[in-house]
C-alpha cells in the first residue's frame, strides 16, 4: 500500500471519528446545562468542520492544469503601491523593472514614485486601485499583464509560462508566490496549508484569485473593469459566466516578501485574511457542489479563531457554574478531545504535504488569530472593506493580559464555593499566562530592534578595506559580514567590494557590530546610487533565492543568524505595556501558583472568627482528609444548610467513629458549635496562612460601581496607548501595503 493510501485512509478514519465525538457530545449535554453544553458541541463542529468537508469532497473535477506545450509570452508587472514601507516597495519596483515592463498604480502620491532613479515607472494615481488599474491595462502593450503588491515580484521564467497560458478561452492563470525572507514575523506553515486548500478548491472547480500570483488578460481588465470593494475573485467568477476560464500553474511566479516585524504582520495578515475569506465566501456559492464544499473548508479554515474564542470561552463558563455541562467524566472527555484535535492537525497536513511543525503551528494560529476573528464579516457580506482602525502591534499581548486577569479574578471568586471551577479556571488562566509571557517577550524582542526591511540568508565571498570577509546576509540596504573587523568602530565608514555580481565598489557605514564570537560580524547599511541598488538588488536576490526555494513544499536549508540593526527608542506605549504586562503577570502567577500547589485563597465575609479572623482578610487554604484534623485547626467547609457558601470556623473536637469523624466546630465570636458527621477521606480546607485587608480589596472588585470605574480607567488608557501608538507608527513605518 502506497503512502497516498495510506494518508487517504488515515484522512477518512479521523473524519468519521470527529463525527462520532460530535453526535456522542450532544447526546452527553446534561439538560440542565444546555447553553454551555450547546457552545461545547458548537466549538467542536467549528473546529472540525473544515478537516471533515475537505476530507469527503476533495477530489479533482475540473481541467485546470495549465498546458505545458503552450510557449511563454511576454508581460507587464503592474505594481499596486499602498502602505508598504519606502525600501521594501523601491525594491519590488526595481526588480520587477529587471524582468520586463512595469507599471505603478496608487490612490495617492507618493514621494517614492519620483525617487526610482534613471528607469521612470508610468504611474496612474486614481481614487481606488480598481480604477487605476483599469487606466493602466489601456496604456500596456503586452496581452498578460500580472498585479502585485509592492511587496512582492514576479519571477520571469513561471511569469512567462503562465501569461502562455492565456490562449483561446483562457482568460487568467493562477500560480504560487512563495516568500523569499525566512526572518518572517510569523511561521509559514498555516500560509501554506491555506495556499494547499485554495489549490484543492481551483481543482475541484472553483474560481478564486491567488494574491500576488494571478496573470490575466490585458484586454479583459480594459472591458470588464474590477468592481471596487469587492474580492477579485468575484471579477474571475463574472468572466467565468461570460465564458473564459482559467489555468492553474503549480510553481512559483512572484515572490512576496513577509512582513518581518510585527508593525508590518498584523495590518497586512489582516486584509490578506479579509480578502481570502470574502472571496472563498463567494466561490462557496457557485460553481460545482465539490467546488463549493471545498470552498467553504478552506473559509472556515481562514476563520478558524472562532473556534478557538468557543474554547477559551467553556473553561471560564464551566468556572462560573461550577459543574461541567457533560454526563460523561471530565477526564474522558478532554483525552477525547485531545486526541482528536492532534489527529486532525496532522491529517490535515499530511494530506496536503505541508511539513508537520506542531511549534510553528501554535505560533503561526496565535498570530493569525485576531485577523482570523476580523474576517468574519468579510466572510458574511463577501465585501473587503478598507480598514479603518489601527491595529495594535501586539494584539493578542492585550487579549492575554485581559483573558488572565478575567480568569485569575474568578479564580479567587470561585474558589469559596466550587474547587471543580477554581482548577478549570487555575488551569486556563496558566495556559494564558504562558501565552501572556510568550508574547511579552517577542513583543520585546521585535520592539526592540528598528526592522524596515527584510533580509535574505546568503554566504557569498567579499572584501572590506581590502581585507577578505564573507557576506552572510544581505538587505536592500544592507549586509552582515563576518571577518576579522575586531578594530571597526560603529559609525566608521568602509569600502566594500561584494563577488556576488557587484561590479563597482560600495561604500557603506558600520551600524552595528557583534563580538562575542569569532569572526566578528559587522551590520553594514550601504550608501547605494541608483545604478549601484539596481546592481546590487539583482545580485542579491539572484544569489540568495535561486539555490533556496523548493517549488513543492517551499522549504528552506537552515541558515546563520546574525545581529540586527541598532535598537530603536521605546516610548510611552512600549513603557507602560510592559509595566502592565509585568504586574497582571507577577499578580497571576502568585495567586496560579498557590492554586497548583494544592492552596486555594478564601476571602473572610462576615466577623464570626473575630478577633483571629477579620473581614476582608484573605486566607490561604490547603486540602487535608478529615481523619487528620486536630482541634485548633481553622477549616473551610460546606454549609449545612445548603447555602452554597463556604463556613470558616475552628476545630472544637474531632472523635472517629468508625468510619466516619465526628466534628465539632465553632467560631470564636460565635456561642453556638456545628457538630457533623463525614467520612474519614473527606477533602477539608484547613488555614495555613491569614493576609490581612487583602480580601476586602479583592471582593471590591465585584462591586458594580468599581466594576464601571474600572471600565472607564482602562477605557483611558487604551485610548492613551492607542494615540501614543499611531503617533510611533508615522514617525518610524507605515504597515505593509494590502492584499487583495
Amino acid at each position: 500500500m502506497n503512502r497516498g493510501v495510506l494518508v487517504r485512509s488515515y484522512e477518512i478514519g479521523v473524519a468519521l471519528t470527529t463525527i462520532g465525538l460530535v453526535v456522542a457530545t450532544a447526546a452527553w449535554i446534561r439538560p440542565d446545562q444546555r447553553g454551555v453544553g450547546v457552545i461545547v458541541l458548537l466549538a467542536l463542529v467549528v473546529g472540525g468542520a473544515p478537516m471533515v468537508i475537505d476530507a469527503f469532497t476533495r477530489r479533482r473535477t475540473a481541467d485546470t492544469r495549465a498546458d505545458p506545450a503552450h510557449p511563454a509570452a511576454p508581460f507587464t508587472t503592474v505594481v499596486r503601491l499602498g502602505s508598504e514601507p519606502a525600501e521594501v516597495a523601491r525594491t519590488s519596483i526595481i526588480l520587477a523593472q529587471r524582468i520586463g515592463p512595469t507599471v505603478v498604480v496608487t490612490t495617492r502620491p507618493r514621494a517614492l514614485l519620483d525617487e526610482l532613479g534613471p528607469a521612470a515607472v508610468p504611474v496612474f494615481v486614481e481614487p481606488t486601485i480598481e480604477l487605476a488599474i483599469r487606466n493602466a491595462a489601456r496604456a500596456i502593450e503586452t496581452d498578460a499583464v500580472i498585479v502585485v503588491s509592492a511587496s512582492a515580484f514576479p519571477i520571469d521564467a513561471g511569469a512567462r509560462r503562465a501569461a502562455g497560458q492565456l490562449r483561446d478561452d483562457v482568460g487568467w492563470c493562477t500560480g504560487r508566490a512563495p516568500s523569499p525572507n525566512d526572518d518572517r514575523y510569523a511561521p509559514r506553515e498555516r500560509e501554506l496549508l491555506a495556499e494547499r486548500l485554495r489549490s484543492s478548491a481551483r481543482a475541484a472547480g472553483a474560481t478564486l484569485w491567488e494574491p500576488d500570483a494571478t496573470v490575466v488578460r490585458t484586454n479583459l481588465l480594459v472591458a470588464h473593469p474590477i468592481e471596487p470593494g469587492r474580492p477579485w475573485g468575484a471579477w474571475l467568477r463574472a468572466l467565468e459566466d461570460l465564458g473564459f476560464r482559467g489555468r492553474d500553474l503549480p510553481e512559483p511566479i512572484a515572490h512576496r516578501a513577509a512582513p518581518a516585524d510585527a508593525p508590518g504582520f498584523w495590518p497586512s495578515q489582516l486584509m490578506r485574511t479579509r480578502a481570502a475569506a470574502s472571496d472563498l465566501a463567494g466561490a462557496s456559492r457557485t460553481g460545482p457542489v465539490h467546488a463549493r464544499m471545498q470552498a467553504t473548508a478552506a473559509m472556515l479554515h481562514e476563520l478558524f479563531a472562532w473556534s478557538l474564542g468557543l474554547w477559551a470561552l467553556v473553561p471560564l463558563l464551566i468556572g462560573w457554574t461550577g459543574t461541567f455541562p457533560l454526563s460523561c467524566a471530565p477526564v474522558v472527555f478532554v483525552a477525547a478531545l485531545a486526541c482528536n484535535a492532534l489527529t486532525r492537525w496532522s491529517a490535515t497536513r499530511l494530506a496536503h504535504d505541508v511539513p508537520l511543525h506542531p511549534v510553528h503551528d501554535t505560533r503561526g494560529a496565535a498570530y493569525d488569530a485576531p485577523g482570523s476573528l476580523l474576517a468574519l464579516p468579510s466572510a458574511l457580506t463577501r465585501r473587503v472593506h478598507r480598514r479603518r482602525i489601527l491595529i495594535p502591534d501586539q494584539p493578542l499581548l492585550w487579549f492575554a493580559l485581559a483573558l488572565t486577569f478575567a480568569t485569575t479574578l474568578l479564580l479567587l471568586e470561585r474558589a469559596t464555593t466550587s474547587d471543580t471551577g477554581a482548577n478549570l479556571a487555575a488551569g486556563v488562566a496558566m495556559v494564558n499566562l504562558v501565552v501572556l509571557w510568550t508574547f511579552a517577550i517577542r513583543a520585546v524582542g521585535t520592539r526592540a530592534w528598528d526592522r524596515t526591511v527584510y533580509r535574505l540568508e546568503i554566504d557569498e565571498p567579499a572584501t572590506v578595506d581590502g581585507r577578505a570577509a564573507r557576506i552572510i546576509e544581505g538587505s536592500p540596504t544592507g549586509c552582515a559580514i563576518s571577518g576579522p573587523f575586531a578594530d571597526v568602530e560603529v559609525g566608521s565608514t568602509v569600502t566594500v567590494v561584494a563577488r556576488l555580481g557587484v561590479k563597482t565598489e560600495i561604500r557603506a557605514v558600520v551600524a552595528n557590530r557583534r563580538t562575542g564570537s569569532s569572526p566578528t560580524v559587522l551590520g553594514l547599511a550601504l550608501e547605494l546610487d541608483p545604478d549601484q541598488r539596481v546592481e546590487w538588488l539583482g545580485a542579491l536576490f539572484a544569489t540568495a533565492i535561486r539555490p533556496r526555494v523548493d517549488a513543492r513544499t517551499d522549504r528552506r536549508t537552515p541558515t546563520h543568524r546574525t545581529t540586527r540593526s541598532p535598537a530603536c527608542p521605546h516610548g510611552f506605549a512600549f513603557r507602560f505595556e510592559m509595566l502592565l504586562v509585568g504586574a497582571v503577570s507577577l499578580f497571576a502567577a502568585s495567586v496560579l501558583a498557590t492554586v497548583l500547589l494544592g492552596y486555594r485563597p478564601l476571602v473572610v465575609s462576615s466577623g464570626s472568627m473575630r478577633p483571629a479572623l477579620q473581614v476582608g482578610d484573605l486566607v490561604v487554604t490547603t486540602a487535608v482528609p478529615a481523619d487528620h484534623l486536630h482541634v485548633g485547626d481553622i477549616v473551610s467547609f460546606d454549609d449545612r444548610n445548603g447555602t452554597g457558601e463556604l463556613i470558616t470556623h475552628r476545630v472544637r473536637s474531632v472523635v472517629a467513629n468508625g468510619s466516619e469523624m465526628r466534628v465539632e466546630t465553632r467560631g470564636d465570636a460565635n456561642a453556638v458549635s456545628e457538630i457533623w458527621d463525614v467520612p474519614n477521606r473527606t477533602v477539608l480546607r484547613r488555614t495555613v496562612l491569614d493576609v490581612p485587608a487583602v480580601g476586602g480589596v479583592i471582593s471590591d472588585l465585584g462591586a458594580p460601581s468599581v466594576r464601571v470605574g474600572l471600565l472607564g480607567a482602562g477605557a483611558a488608557l487604551a485610548v492613551v496607548v492607542g494615540y501614543a501608538a499611531i503617533r510611533r507608527h508615522r514617525r518610524t513605518r507605515p504597515p505593509f501595503g494590502l492584499a487583495t
